[in-house]
């Protein structure tokens, strides 16, 4: 006979678990029921039906479903993700009835011990990885290191004020490294041009004619096109040198991808942008269902954020090939490099100064943070649960 599995979690806040209950329900061996609830009747009846309980978050619907009596029958597995561990939610749940509690990283587990120590020795915890759908994620065909991607709900936890700063700081360095007068160049098409030199020292020419016929796709923006240049008036040192110089001159801009949390933020970011003279920098797409146009030439992943569990934002980025620049929140240096990380906004902006091209996508890969594997951990509490419930 089938295993009932109940997935319980609270309405709205499924984006984690679903990818996780679309596999599983996969499997003949189990008959699998979402419970996205709402009401205490709703918990209930999910707890009443199942033979595995899963509950998704650690917080006031996993509270209810802990004191539901026939709880104490089932196999239940709890995920704790990251803002429970802030809060006295841990503290409420009955460990007694729980077989397994799942952290998404090792710090949020030491988080927890801060208020209940021998909670280790309460329950069997295990840490599961986040983890992405990695074949549904296509690393990018182009990097563009001034293109930099924002990724998060806009609230005081991702300290999007600190993001303001270390863009305010890009744009005056970009401005105080203007190069663009470096030499005058001709080009085939007959007009003039200059020579540049960009940040990597490479020699660039750019032409001043807007209707070059050999301009290149991405070219008609503030400077003008790079053309075909003849090589007795002018030697440069690869292909990219040139789009590199286009690129800067479009300067850096921050691409924020999340909706606002908070109207103060709004408030105070949109004015301070303004009053920093670079709110045209700052560009706002709201809130993003399908991410995949967002993320296109993007080349780097910018978080900010104060506290973190293992997040989805910053990996996505790296499996796309995006650099991490990450603020050194508690936990980090259990995740990544420390060269991926920075204390402050000077360390931030020389990161982003010297982005270079790296396989962030297979670093992703190699510590397992994949969607199968995720699957695969869990499926194997799920089995032993099982196992013991048939016997």
């Amino acid at each position: 006979m089938k295993k009932k599995i109940a997935f319980i979690c609270q309405k709205g806040l499924d984006t984690f678990i679903e990818p996780i209950v679309r596999e599983i329900e996969k499997d003949a061996n189990y008959q699998v029921h979402r419970y996205y609830c709402q009401t205490q009747q709703e918990v209930i009846a999910g707890v009443k039906w199942a033979d595995i309980v899963f509950c998704e978050w650690c917080n006031e619907i996993t509270i209810i479903a802990s004191q539901v009596y026939d709880m104490k029958k089932k196999g239940v597995i709890i995920r704790l993700h990251s803002y429970e561990s802030l809060t006295n939610m841990p503290s409420q749940i009955d460990w007694s009835m729980v077989d397994y509690l799942i952290f998404v990283a090792p710090h949020i587990r030491e988080i927890v011990k801060r208020q209940i120590p021998d909670i280790r020795k309460r329950v069997c915890t295990k840490v599961i990885y986040n983890g992405l759908d990695i074949d549904k994620i296509p690393a990018n065909k182009e990097l563009n290191e001034y293109n930099i991607a924002y990724v998060c709900y806009l609230n005081y936890r991702k300290a999007p004020d600190l993001a303001l700063q270390i863009m305010a700081r890009l744009v005056e360095g970009d401005k105080h490294n203007d190069h663009m007068s470096d030499g005058m160049v001709n080009c085939k098409c007959g007009g003039k041009g200059f020579l540049t030199t960009d940040y990597y020292n490479l020699d660039c020419c750019v032409c001043y004619d807007r209707d070059c016929n050999r301009t290149s796709k991405s070219s008609k923006t503030r400077g003008g096109a790079v053309s075909n240049w003849n090589d007795e008036n002018i030697k440069y040192n690869s292909p990219e040198s040139a789009q590199q110089v286009i690129n800067k001159f479009n300067g850096f801009k921050l691409h924020v991808a999340g909706a606002w949390q908070d109207e103060r933020y709004k408030i105070y970011m949109t004015y301070l942008a303004k009053e920093m003279g670079i709110e045209d920098d700052m560009i706002y797409y709201g809130f993003i269902k399908d991410m995949s146009d967002f993320w296109e030439n993007k080349g780097i992943i910018l978080s900010t954020s104060i506290h973190e569990g293992h997040p989805l934002n910053i990996m996505e980025g790296m499996a796309r090939g995006l650099k991490p620049v990450i603020h050194n929140f508690y936990g980090a240096h259990n995740l990544y490099k420390d060269e991926w990380l920075f204390n402050t906004i000077n360390e931030a902006v020389e990161m982003i100064y010297s982005a270079q091209k790296n396989d962030y996508r297979q670093y992703v890969i190699d510590k397992g943070w994949t969607l199968d594997n995720q699957v695969k951990q869990i499926k194997q509490l799920i089995g032993r649960l099982a196992n013991k419930r048939g016997k």
